[in-house]
């Protein structure tokens, strides 16, 4: 037990198991109706990143070994060298940096520092704040009148990159939690629903994509009614009144804020009736909501909040055992790297990507005494006198050769 300790306590490479590309902290985040605490997005980051390399293991699940590692972290570090991928154009970055951050919260009650090894120009590298990193971008690019008329040229796929920004705005916010403030909330509402540019861009909707701008709107409500975002009560009034009508001209769009987040719904219609938007519009919402669900909204959301009670009290006892008992050796008889999760929220298992494999070498252990051994046995071997018979043998073979290519045998 003491060698298998000492083994593991060296073991400094973390990852996901063997062959495998199926973290799920963008499933989580996006499925936001199905928890209420983000101890569950932190264990599902340690579960599947808690797979030791090294030091005599390869792909182990060692998920205590792994906390232990984390315990005390002060700072997460993230290179970026290139601006073809950003921190808001896909959700790599908080899938990984952010998700790491909650699970260092998780286990030490505050978020570390988060800093860019940013050499993206290489006379000028420097170490940049995650949220100057994000700023920057979130400012230079999605709120800029220049990148949303690029975006606008590219009508129904423009429309998508913008609705996915929102949503990897909203990844950030969920899971590293100071990188996304209000402010920023607030330049994105005035930029896509209030239009302050006076760019035309519920005219592009209507046009390209009715349901890229229905899921915009639901997102930034989504993230008031958790309470991310402390938006004013206009604020929230002209997003529950665009989404109502939305909704009632074009139908619900299904996605993981809408037909997934019945407690959306349902705080949508509670915040239209007291917007005062009419009843007659509400209702018609209600009843494509109601349609796209199957069941009504009241009852869906009772059932959606009585999981993530259940499902965020299970993962809150996880979180206590680990903390409780953190020399607890569970490489030891470590578990099948296969191992289920725990049953995901209806929301969270639709948003949950298959497992990618990937063909690589295999790696094997190599005995490299006996190789060495048997290398110097050789070298160190007094030779045979019968070992120079066997080189002249092929110098013999030579010399008839020639004789015969020259004609000296006599016929």
């Amino acid at each position: 037990l003491a060698a298998d300790a000492d083994r593991l306590a060296g073991v400094r490479i973390f990852d996901e198991p063997p062959g495998t590309y199926n973290l799920n902290t963008s499933g989580i985040a996006a499925a936001s109706g199905s928890w209420d605490k983000d101890t569950g997005m932190a264990n599902e980051y340690i579960r599947k990143m808690g797979h030791g390399y090294g030091n005599g293991f390869w792909g182990e699940s060692m998920e205590d070994v792994f906390r232990l590692a984390l315990a005390g972290t002060e700072k997460v570090v993230h290179s970026s060298s290139t601006t073809l991928y950003g921190a808001l154009d896909n959700d790599d970055m908080f899938m990984y940096m952010g998700g790491l951050a909650a699970a260092v919260r998780s286990i030490d009650g505050a978020t570390p520092d988060m800093v860019i090894t940013n050499t993206r120009d290489p006379g000028k590298p420097e170490m940049t704040s995650i949220d100057k990193f994000v700023g920057q971008e979130f400012r230079s690019r999605y709120v800029n009148p220049t990148w949303i008329e690029g975006m606008k040229k590219e009508g129904y796929a423009g429309a998508v990159e913008m609705r996915a920004f929102t949503e990897y705005l909203w990844g950030w916010d969920a899971t590293a939690g100071n990188v996304v403030d209000d402010a920023m909330w607030q330049e994105t509402f005035a930029t896509y629903v209030e239009d302050k540019h006076d760019l035309g861009m519920k005219e592009f909707f209507e046009k390209n994509s009715p349901y890229a701008y229905q899921d915009i709107t639901a997102r930034m409500l989504e993230t008031a009614r958790k309470g991310y975002w402390k938006a004013d009560d206009a604020t929230r009034a002209t997003l529950v009144k665009e989404y109502i009508e939305s909704v009632e001209q074009h139908g619900i769009s299904c996605s993981d804020q809408t037909c997934s987040n019945a407690r959306l719904l349902e705080y949508v219609l509670q915040q239209a009736k007291a917007a005062g938007v009419p009843v007659p519009s509400i209702n018609a919402a209600e009843a494509a909501m109601e349609k796209a669900i199957g069941q009504s909204v009241t009852q869906a959301a009772a059932t959606l909040r009585a999981f993530a009670e259940r499902n965020d009290a299970r993962e809150q006892a996880t979180a206590d055992a680990a903390r409780s008992a953190p020399g607890q050796n569970a490489a030891a008889t470590p578990a099948p790297a296969q191992q289920a999760p725990a049953k995901p929220a209806p929301a969270e298992a639709q948003a949950t990507k298959p497992d990618t494999k990937i063909v690589g070498f295999l790696m094997e252990t190599e005995d490299r005494s006996r190789r060495d051994a048997a290398s110097a046995a050789g070298r160190n071997s007094t030779p045979s006198p019968f070992d120079a018979l066997w080189l002249l043998v092929p110098l013999c073979i030579l010399l008839l050769w020639r004789q015969r290519a020259h004609g000296t045998f006599a016929h």
